[in-house]
């Protein structure tokens, strides 16, 4: 779409690649880390924001919340890697002719998750969503 052949840094992007993919595969083996039912698996239960009290040892045994956070860590780097190397690729790598300003400006609504809906959920206007001239 902007005239590029690959990324800025074709190796950053592989390495936000292997790191998202490992950290999803992490989440789903920290199934396996605590014992559950008959000894299979369960989800970490460290609660809905993972507080410290409900993190700790006595209330969720295993390795599940170890291997939970770890996978968070791990997908986050990956995610924030890659849009580094998009944006990099979008502002150095354009071809010929193609500025910034012929760039759409993109939002989501936090209450819906629609794309393309600039009025946020207090009715106020979050982001502009026409192509600037």
């Amino acid at each position: 779409m902007i005239g590029t052949r690959d990324m800025a840094f074709p190796r950053l992007n592989a390495f936000g690649y292997w790191m998202f993919l490992f950290g999803g595969l992490l989440l789903y083996f920290s199934y396996l880390g605590a014992p559950g039912l008959s000894g299979h698996g369960s989800a970490p239960d460290v609660g809905w924001f993972a507080y410290a009290p409900l993190s700790g040892r006595a209330f969720s045994r295993g390795h599940s919340t170890d291997c939970w956070i770890l996978s968070l860590l791990l997908t986050s780097v990956g995610t924030t890697v890659s849009s580094i190397n998009v944006i990099a690729t979008a502002l150095t790598l354009r071809c010929k002719g193609n500025d910034l300003n012929a760039y759409a400006t993109v939002c989501l609504d936090d209450d819906r998750h629609e794309p393309h809906d600039p009025v946020g959920p207090a009715g106020t206007l979050s982001c502009t969503d026409h192509v600037v001239d």
